[in-house]
């Protein structure tokens, strides 16, 4: 399985000193539908496998997005060959912005 490295958009400063974080692609679950989320701690990472129907397609231009249901989830153990394989293939950096 390819993993994809997802880099942050950068922000541009506003006319504060203060920086913006950058911002990374999100989603929101309920912990119905992942109550192993209620036992991890803010800022740790995990794995997960989603199964997604696209909905949505929108091309213009500079841009594209895609919307996406999520019919299925799952979470990765931190542990054995799969994790391995996919922690490795994370820290090659091997973002295509093609693919």
């Amino acid at each position: 399985m390819k993993i994809r490295t997802i880099k942050p958009k950068s922000k541009k400063e506003m006319k504060s000193e203060m920086p913006m974080r950058d911002s990374y692609p999100g989603f929101h679950i309920d912990t119905e539908h992942l109550p192993e989320a209620k036992k991890w701690d803010i800022g740790s990472e995990h794995m997960l496998v989603l199964k997604v129907k696209q909905t949505e397609i929108s091309q213009h231009k500079d841009y594209g997005s895609a919307n996406f249901d999520i019919t299925g989830i799952g979470v990765v153990e931190k542990k054995g060959d799969f994790w391995d394989e996919v922690k490795k293939d994370l820290t090659k950096k091997n973002y295509d912005k093609k693919s």
